[in-house]
């Protein structure tokens, strides 16, 4: 799954944004060492975690919804 999620995020050059609803801080933030600290939930779902990519010709929206 990093190898696809790799591939996917690659085609964002260097200056992308990328904004989510998890605690996570600074602009290119270690995935592996902030774990969730906390989410700003946008569903009803226990827990709905996302990336929103923004650059000057796209927008992505990576989404994962765990229904409990």
């Amino acid at each position: 799954m990093e190898r696809r999620a790799a591939t996917l995020l690659a085609r964002f050059p260097d200056g992308t944004r990328i904004y989510t609803n998890i605690g996570w801080k600074g602009d290119r933030p270690d995935f592996y060492e902030q774990g969730v600290r906390r989410y700003n939930s946008f569903s009803h779902y226990d827990c709905d975690a996302g990336l929103i990519v923004v650059n000057d010709d796209e927008v992505a929206v990576f989404w994962n919804f765990l229904s409990t």
